[in-house]
């Protein structure tokens, strides 16, 4: 039934990252790239995301998306940039305005989320 298919298609998985492993430690072939022996840098908000959202993040993040908050600080970051800007064109009171609700919307949602 699908459970015995399920094992043999698991079996033929291990053996094919088996056949890997093996190909790689008798190449030596990870050795020659420039992160082997250093620590793995994980700050990328891993151990910050709580355990049940870090699967669906890290397959969103491969994909190519990024979570609502994420894209909402990076327009934070644009609006502030504008703001500060030395152009006598800029509407300052129409980008505040814009900022302020980005940031509250931001604050919300987060603590919403912490909840």
């Amino acid at each position: 039934g699908t459970s015995n298919l399920q094992e043999v298609f698991m079996a033929a998985v291990d053996d094919i990252i088996g056949a890997w492993v093996k190909r790689v430690e008798n190449t030596r072939e990870l050795e020659k790239g420039s992160q082997w022996g250093k620590p793995l840098d994980l700050d990328d908000g891993y151990e910050q995301t709580p355990e049940e959202r870090r699967m669906p993040h890290k397959i969103l993040k491969n994909a190519g998306h990024v979570p609502w908050e994420v894209e909402a600080m990076q327009r934070i970051a644009q609006l502030q940039a504008l703001i500060n800007e030395d152009d006598p064109a800029t509407d300052r009171v129409a980008l505040r305005q814009q900022l302020v609700e980005l940031q509250q919307k931001l604050a919300a949602r987060l603590e919403r989320q912490r909840r």
